[in-house]
């Protein structure tokens, strides 16, 4: 998985210079950049989030993405198409689809 490319990569190696958290955004090394005194609140709402969301959909997203990216890119889609299949012969997909077909917000358990 390439986070930025070469060229940024060794000079920031070689160099050994700190970088500031605009930068790292710009980069994008990181997602959000936020004021130290808003950090925790940010990380609760991006939890908030994501617990919405099926923890297996989660957890099979997780795992396609750490071993996608260890494969070339028709591997990568093969994990991809398993997993998906995966996450539709699980409970969550009927809770999601309910809540879906009525307007309402899934519990997941």
């Amino acid at each position: 998985m390439v986070l930025i490319g070469a060229g940024l990569a060794k000079e920031m190696i070689y160099t050994g210079k700190h970088i500031d958290a605009q930068t790292a955004l710009s980069y994008g090394l990181v997602n959000k950049v936020v004021p130290a005194e808003e950090l925790l609140d940010a990380a609760k709402a991006l939890m908030a989030d994501i617990l919405k969301v099926s923890p297996v959909a989660i957890k099979y997203a997780k795992l396609s993405i750490n071993k996608g990216a260890d494969m070339d890119l028709m591997n990568g889609l093969e994990v991809e198409k398993d997993l998906v299949g995966l996450c539709f012969a699980t409970e969550d997909k009927e809770v999601g689809m309910h809540a879906f077909l009525e307007k309402q917000k899934p519990v997941f358990r």
